[in-house]
């Protein structure tokens, strides 16, 4: 397994809105948004956060399908 940080997110939950950044591993800027409270602004949030990095949901996840 991989120990090195490819992205840093920061999520400002503010009173209105989630103000979202996403940064690379030497902290440029790669994106920033803001999302509604709530459920669907929560999953808009994690679309947005995979489509900005590239990553795929299961990634980092060992496949625990093998049998040992």
């Amino acid at each position: 397994m991989e120990d090195e940080r490819n992205w840093f997110v920061g999520v400002d939950w503010a009173p209105k809105t989630l103000h979202v950044r996403v940064s690379d591993a030497k902290g440029r800027k790669v994106g920033e948004r803001a999302f509604a409270h709530g459920g669907q602004g929560l999953a808009e949030m994690a679309a947005w956060i995979l489509k900005s990095t590239g990553v795929t949901p299961d990634a980092g996840q060992e496949d625990s399908s093998e049998e040992g």
